[in-house]
């Protein structure tokens, strides 16, 4: 019996994924640290009916090194992640690959000796490289040193939440909104939103919140190593749509937004009353459910009402029988807006010019 060692984290590496009956056995490639002398037989060969010939499962890990030679003794970093947020600590292994069993190590990192895992707070933003070496002794004399390095990063414990629009959001319509989470992939990130819908576009998040004069809180998370830990939260105020103003639309498509002086010809061509945002980011849409058409004869109103945005056949007589200067109102607009509430738009004061082409809005 010779004296081997005992090893604090143990993984086995072969030339080949598994052996084959008939074929000649391998030899294992053993990676050590914080290691104590305990007796082992001198020699072991893994025949293929033996336990140990079975493929052993490897943790995948980082393994912070150019290459690893099998066959040859390096020493290895091993983290769980090169990416920690402020606040947390940085760990990694520093093991040996193919350890001499007659041997002795100590490992030393930035000069200073460690045992076990190298650890370090991540207290300041930035990135971080380290160096340092796992020196190897026989008989208390150094036989030699072998170099290796390793680098973290360390991010704000925090991902950016922003409306694209403005730091509110509109109850019954897609709001964008951009979040930014350094250090992570769009992959690794996930959005969870209170009191509203999320709906994910191509590389851009809407939120169409439901209840107005509430709060939406946006929650972003990370995922890593199986695991999601919130990086962020955002509450934005959710408000009604705005009421658009009331609009003529023309049968060649031009429209007329405000008070103002109208053609008589191009007035007959109008062909409903719309409702227009504008807020024109804002992907709102109205629906006119109804209005008013109001006309003074020999100083006597006569009120016509419309159930829909269309300008009935009758509206269409009385302003075909207007003057010059006469003036007829559209009021009561009623419209239904993608949050489904219901706005009373302004009203409309049109003056009829004939003789005289119609200025487009």
């Amino acid at each position: 019996m010779s004296i081997w060692h005992k090893y604090a984290m143990i993984t086995l590496f072969a030339t080949s994924n598994a052996l084959c009956f008939g074929e000649e056995t391998y030899e294992t490639v053993t990676i050590a640290s914080d290691f104590e002398a305990v007796e082992r037989p001198s020699e072991y060969r893994a025949r293929p009916s033996d336990n140990m010939a079975r493929k052993a499962p490897i943790k995948r890990d980082y393994v912070e090194t150019s290459a690893i030679d099998p066959t040859q003794k390096q020493a290895v970093v091993i983290a769980k992640t090169t990416h920690i947020l402020r606040g947390e600590i940085y760990e990694a292994d520093i093991v040996m690959l193919n350890a001499d069993p007659r041997s002795q190590y100590e490992t030393y990192v930035n000069g200073n000796p460690i045992k076990g895992k190298y650890r370090v707070p991540g207290s300041s933003i930035g990135q971080y490289k380290y160096t340092g070496y796992i020196r190897e002794r026989q008989r208390g004399r150094t036989v030699r040193e072998y170099p290796f390095s390793g680098e973290y990063t360390v991010t704000e414990q925090t991902a950016t939440v922003s409306a694209d629009m403005m730091n509110i959001l509109y109850a019954g319509v897609r709001n964008p909104i951009s979040v930014s989470a350094p250090g992570y992939s769009s992959r690794d990130i996930e959005i969870d939103c209170s009191n509203s819908t999320l709906v994910k576009g191509n590389n851009l998040y809407y939120i169409i919140p439901r209840v107005p004069g509430a709060i939406c809180c946006v929650t972003v998370y990370a995922r890593e190593s199986g695991k999601s830990r919130i990086l962020s939260k955002k509450n934005f105020r959710i408000l009604p749509l705005p009421t658009p103003c009331g609009t003529i639309k023309f049968n060649d498509n031009s429209v007329l937004s405000t008070s103002g002086k109208v053609n008589k010809n191009k007035m007959l061509t109008a062909q409903e009353i719309s409702a227009m945002l504008e807020m024109d980011y804002l992907d709102a849409r109205y629906v006119v459910t109804g209005f008013k058409m109001k006309f003074y004869t020999k100083g006597i109103p006569v009120v016509l009402q419309s159930n829909s945005g269309e300008i009935t056949p009758e509206m269409k007589r009385n302003i075909s029988k207007l003057r010059d200067q006469e003036t007829f109102y559209i009021t009561d607009i009623m419209a239904k807006g993608s949050d489904g509430k219901t706005h009373k738009l302004a009203p409309i004061e049109v003056t009829i010019q004939e003789g005289e082409k119609i200025r487009r809005h």
